[in-house]
C-alpha cells in the first residue's frame, strides 16, 4: 500500500553505517538524564497525530468503512486522525527502555500507572509489534565476527552498513502536519458510524492477513 507520506519524504536511501557497540556512549541509551529523554521525546511524544484525507486513508489500505473513523474535530481541519508507524514503533521501544529502569520510572511514565496486568498486556503487545515488523523486513545483512589480538574468543562486529531510509525528511514531514488535540476534544463527528467489534478483530479474518505467517492468531 501507499503510505500518504511516501509522497512527500525524501525517497533516496542513504548509506549508514550503524552504531554496535555494546559500550556505546549515546544519547539514546544508558542511565536517565536529560539529553537522554530529549533524544526520545523528540521522536515520540512531540510528533503528533497526523491529518489524511479519505482518499489518502484509502490508499494506504484501510480495510474498514471509513464512517467508522475517528476524526480530528473541524478547529483542527475535520480530516481523519492517524499516526504513523514507525512512531509507534519507537513508542514501544521507549515503553521498553523505561520499564528496565521501572525504579526510576515506575512514578514519571504514564503507561505505568495502571494496574500492573494492563502494563504487562502493554508491553506484550509491543514486543509483539517490533517483532511482526523484523519479521516483515526481514534485513538480510551479515554480521562478521574476527579475532582480536589478545583474545581467545570471537569478537562481533555489529556495526553494519545499511541502506536507510532518510529518518530526518520523515520526522520533518510529521511534525509539519501533526496535531496534538486533548482526548477529550476528539468525539464522534456527524454522520459517524460505529463498529460492531474492536477493528482488530473485524480485520484479522478475512481482511488481509490470510496467509500472513507474521501474525498468529
Amino acid at each position: 500500500h501507499l503510505a500518504p507520506a511516501l509522497g512527500s519524504v525524501d525517497s533516496d536511501y542513504k548509506v549508514v553505517r550503524y552504531a554496535g557497540l555494546q559500550d556505546l556512549n549515546s544519547p539514546w541509551r544508558g542511565e536517565p538524564r536529560p539529553e537522554l529523554e530529549e533524544a526520545w521525546d523528540n521522536v515520540t511524544w512531540e510528533v503528533g497525530e497526523i491529518p489524511v484525507s479519505k482518499e489518502e486513508a484509502l490508499r494506504s489500505g484501510l480495510l474498514l468503512d471509513p464512517n467508522t473513523l475517528v476524526r480530528f474535530p473541524e478547529e483542527y481541519g475535520g480530516q481523519i486522525y492517524t499516526s504513523v508507524e514507525w512512531n509507534h514503533h519507537l513508542h514501544c521501544l521507549n515503553m521498553i527502555r523505561k520499564f528496565i529502569r521501572f525504579d526510576y520510572y515506575k512514578d514519571k511514565e504514564h503507561s505505568f500507572s495502571f494496574p500492573p496486568e494492563e502494563t504487562i498486556n502493554h508491553l506484550d503487545h509491543c514486543v509483539d509489534m517490533l517483532r511482526q515488523h523484523v519479521m516483515c523486513t526481514a534485513d538480510q545483512g551479515l554480521i562478521f565476527s574476527h579475532w582480536v589480538e589478545g583474545y581467545d574468543h570471537k569478537h562481533v562486529d555489529f556495526n553494519t552498513q545499511h541502506k536507510c531510509r532518510n529518518f530526518r525528511s520523515a520526522l520533518e514531514w510529521a511534525m509539519e502536519r501533526a496535531k496534538h488535540p486533548k482526548m477529550e476534544e476528539l468525539v464522534r463527528h456527524p454522520g459517524a458510524v460505529d463498529l460492531k467489534d474492536y477493528p482488530e478483530n473485524l480485520t484479522r479474518h478475512g481482511g488481509g492477513y490470510e496467509g500472513n505467517f507474521y501474525y498468529q492468531p
